[in-house]
């Protein structure tokens, strides 16, 4: 250092962290100085005393440095290149979904069709008859030999009304509000017309019972309705509807779960597998099911695309630790999905439950289960998530989780692998696995490896779990 300061570089030395090609370029040319004025200083010492010159050839140092600083300057230009790369892949999500907000829907009704579904102050979406399309009535004082198309002559069953309905049509299937059904709707094999036009399942009013609760759709076992990768049902809304698993409700009289069914014990109310497009969910509750919805494609199919959950209500779902009897369980599962909108519901207590027996609290139940192999266009918004088995949500896809409200999960929630935003949400009194099975918790947000993230805005506290070194943020 004391060499350095008659050329006035002792301050800059010591600043340098070598954190940058310039510094260490500096550092370098430093270092430089360094040995070519003490080689100066030595040498004259030398003559002075009567010793012999020495002449140092600085050559070979020179061009050392010089190698260094070029293999420096490619290294910088590489990562810079790499980080444009990343940026420009995060910025360029094909197809992007337009989301959905309170009093907004991501399709406005185009000019003169009068069936688009619109979206009114409430924030629910109305969907408007199309002058084209026939209704279908289901009312629990109906009969299946009606021919069902006024309520005056509604039909009974789910499974006898759909048969009416027309491939391609933006048909409507209804169900009497306050009334109940038993039985399955069944396959799902019909489409409606477009995404302005949906073929929809929902609720007309009870003119008997105003004000009357949504139909209540008890499911013995198995799906309620299912599509599978060999039929078509595209653009259909699922609307004002309750589903219950009624064998697998522990407070109903009569409830032994030692003799539920295999199709009991793996009971879900909407299962849609392969590439199915433009489906919505919205207003509806769900309780008592294995998964209440699944959503699942694969790579032979293709993905299925434009999901909406809007303002339900999913509940109690619960598998078995015994994978032989039920296995693991969800309030949503979801794979092979491209754009999938998640707004304004609620999600409490899915994948376990106290008064089943097996039903217990694991680490792999959670509210909401989005695998990786979903795409990034994954909108988690305004959802109110609450004592899930394990985790909150596991978004392992990535996308946008924003003004959610998560309380008394083991694990508030995790999101990794494309580009994330996590903002605005609260998670709060993060909790234990549960007595007896040795698994402490109290997490909030982790987020894994993904192309980028931005975590702002968020509030964690109350940790209730009893981890010592459980994670309010954690970066993996």
């Amino acid at each position: 250092i004391p060499l350095l300061e008659p050329l006035g570089l002792t301050e800059r030395f010591c600043g340098w962290t070598g954190g940058s090609v310039v510094g260490r370029r500096a550092v370098g040319f430093g270092l430089l100085l360094l040995v070519a004025y003490a080689l100066c200083v030595a040498t004259s010492a030398q003559t002075l005393t009567g010793s012999a010159t020495v002449e140092v050839d600085t050559t070979a140092l020179i061009e050392r440095i010089d190698a260094q600083d070029a293999r420096l300057a490619e290294a910088e230009r590489e990562r810079d290149a790499l980080r444009l790369a990343v940026e420009s892949l995060a910025q360029a999500t094909p197809n992007p979904v337009p989301t959905v907000s309170a009093d907004t829907t991501n399709a406005k009704p185009p000019p003169n069709d009068p069936a688009a579904p619109l979206a009114v102050a409430t924030g629910f979406t109305v969907f408007a008859p199309s002058p084209d399309g026939r209704t279908v009535y289901v009312s629990a004082k109906g009969n299946d030999r009606n021919h069902g198309f006024t309520p005056d002559a509604a039909m009974r069953t789910a499974r006898a009304a759909y048969q009416k309905l027309r491939d391609g049509r933006p048909d409507r299937l209804l169900f009497r509000a306050g009334d109940q059904f038993e039985g399955n709707l069944g396959v799902l094999k019909k489409s409606g017309r477009s995404a302005a036009q949906p073929m929809v399942i929902g609720v007309y009013e009870n003119a008997e019972l105003p004000n009357a609760p949504r139909p209540v759709l008890l499911s013995p076992g198995g799906t309620w309705a299912k599509n599978d990768f060999r039929d078509t049902a595209d653009h259909v809304a699922f609307v004002g509807l309750h589903f219950v698993a009624v064998n697998r409700d522990p407070h109903r009289p009569g409830f032994n779960a030692a003799a539920l069914t295999s199709d009991q014990w793996n009971a879900s109310a909407i299962t849609y597998l392969g590439d199915a497009r433009n489906i919505t969910v919205e207003d509806c509750k769900f309780e008592y099911f294995k998964f209440a919805m699944v959503f699942q494609s694969n790579p032979q199919n293709g993905f299925a695309t434009d999901i909406k959950l809007h303002r339900n209500l999913v509940l109690n779902s619960y598998g078995h630790w015994d994978k032989k009897v039920a296995g693991h369980s969800s309030g949503i599962y979801a794979a092979y999905v491209d754009g999938l909108t998640i707004t304004d519901n609620l999600w409490d207590h899915n994948g376990w439950h106290p008064d089943v027996p097996g039903a217990k609290r694991t680490k792999f139940n959670h509210n909401l289960y989005l695998q990786d192999n979903c795409t990034f266009a994954t909108d988690i918004r305004g959802n109110l998530i609450t004592r899930a088995s394990a985790h909150g949500l596991q978004l392992r896809s990535g996308g946008n989780i924003t003004d959610n409200l998560f309380v008394q999960n083991p694990l508030g929630f995790f999101t990794g692998k494309f580009p994330s935003v996590v903002k605005d949400n609260v998670v709060l009194q993060s909790i234990d696995l549960g007595p007896g099975d040795g698994e402490a918790r109290g997490h909030g947000i982790e987020i894994l490896p993904c192309l980028k993230a931005t975590v702002e805005n968020n509030i964690l506290s109350q940790k209730n779990g009893t981890l010592p070194n459980a994670y309010a943020i954690q970066f993996s």
